[in-house]
């Protein structure tokens, strides 16, 4: 009976050390399967003049927008009303909207940038905090890459295989 009780525990641990190793596998898969969807990234490419923002740094958001009740509002918002109300709409919204952020020095080298979670989005929206008045708001692709020039009073914004008009339009 004891050697019948030894095997149950023996099984019992087994199967254990079994699920923890599925489990295991499982979180450490993630990482290579999000490497894997790197391919359908927004990603972006951003040069900044050494005379951009009156050589100031600029604050730059790329809003991911996902829900279509929210994108009219979004859209609708210059830069200096989104960074203004980004904290409340971000309180607000919750996981209807994701926001990166970022701000750079002009003349600062950027390297190339993945801009996760917007695959799917129903908007993608970049404000760029120029001091200079102006929308300084774009539509940007759900993916594919797109090229960012940060220039003295304002941006523009290239994607490869799309005409410069249609581009930036919200």
């Amino acid at each position: 009976m004891a050697d019948q009780s030894y095997r149950s525990v023996v099984a019992s641990l087994l199967a254990g050390v079994f699920l923890l190793a599925l489990m295991g596998c499982s979180v450490a898969m993630k990482p290579v399967r999000a490497v894997g969807l790197a391919q359908k990234d927004l990603v972006l490419q951003v040069t900044i003049d050494p005379d951009a923002n009156d050589a100031s740094p600029i604050a730059v958001d790329v809003v991911a927008v996902e829900s279509k009740k929210v994108v009219a509002q979004v859209t609708g918002l210059s830069a200096q009303q989104w960074f203004a109300q980004r904290t409340d709409l971000q309180r607000m919204k919750g996981k209807q909207i994701t926001v990166h952020s970022w701000e750079w020095v002009p003349g600062e080298a950027i390297p190339v940038i993945h801009v996760p979670g917007t695959t799917g989005s129903d908007a993608v929206v970049l404000f760029a905090r120029y001091s200079t008045k102006g929308e300084h708001r774009a539509a940007l692709p759900a993916v594919g890459r797109v090229v960012l020039q940060l220039k003295s009073e304002d941006f523009a914004i290239e994607v490869p295989g799309v005409p410069p008009a249609a581009a930036s339009q919200p």
